[in-house]
């Protein structure tokens, strides 16, 4: 068996440097464990891995994170943990509990932002009724027609989009009215298998099952939602979690297969 090594390398300003990368020293320098280091042509830079120190503790008892969310319009970091939700705005500063407890410890969330329009706020998705976030509060989705065992959760062009668990429906809202669902759904039929994971990206939706992936898009039709020519790839996964949009140079979605 293999030994692990915590070998410390030399940095410029030290490990509580406030850039979020350094140029390596040498030399009897302060030293930095755990690092990232990135090789830009002659440049060698690291940089400090994220999660080493604890920025901030929601006194809940050690029952851990179900859902963590940059939200980039507040520049509030959202936090969900023991069925609550809580927002920091200041690195150190403390938090702020959002009234309402709509969350079952446990489970994990997925968050899309809807933007400016409409309610402007953040949807939650746990395997069960959608809850909106807001910067003060978190509510229930009212609307029985949206869908009651959602798990993953997206937006596309105003859509806010759910998927219904233990089927192959994806549900949709009116467009530009997130909180307006009227049982408007549609169904991947590629492959005999239930949908267990949604996102969107590049103006497309993408939709995970067990045993295949389907590509949809907005057409702008009284029906919006369809499948693009040749969207079909016969993959699917056993962890839908997994299943994450990667950027440069990668350009792609990345998940653990079947």
């Amino acid at each position: 068996m293999g030994t692990r090594r915590r070998d410390p390398i030399p940095i410029h300003l030290g490990a509580n440097a406030a850039g979020e990368s350094t140029g390596l020293a040498v030399g009897n320098q302060p030293a930095l464990y755990n690092a990232l280091v990135d090789i830009n042509g002659e440049e060698i830079l690291v940089g400090r891995r994220p999660g080493l120190q604890p920025i901030l503790d929601l006194d809940e008892a050690d029952k851990g994170i179900d859902g963590l969310h940059w939200w980039e319009r507040f520049s509030k970091l959202v936090a969900i943990s023991n069925g609550k939700g809580f927002t920091m705005n200041t690195y150190g500063g403390g938090h702020t509990d959002l009234t309402g407890t709509y969350f079952p410890a446990g489970n994990r969330v997925i968050f899309a932002d809807y933007g400016d329009e409409g309610s402007g706020n953040l949807y939650a998705a746990d395997g069960g009724v959608i809850n909106s976030i807001s910067t003060s509060a978190v509510t229930e989705m009212a609307d029985a027609d949206a869908p009651q065992t959602c798990k993953f959760i997206t937006v596309l062009n105003k859509y806010l989009l759910g998927m219904k668990g233990s089927s192959a429906r994806v549900y949709r809202s009116e467009v530009g009215a997130p909180t307006d669902w009227q049982s408007n759904y549609f169904t991947a039929e590629a492959k005999d298998d239930e949908v267990l994971a949604i996102a969107s990206e590049n103006m497309e939706l993408y939709l995970l099952g067990q045993n295949s992936l389907e590509v949809w898009e907005d057409t702008g039709a009284d029906s919006p939602f369809a499948r693009v020519p040749g969207g079909y790839v016969p993959s699917g996964t056993i962890a839908p979690y997994t299943f994450k949009y990667c950027g440069e140079p990668v350009n792609s979605f990345v998940w653990l297969d079947n």
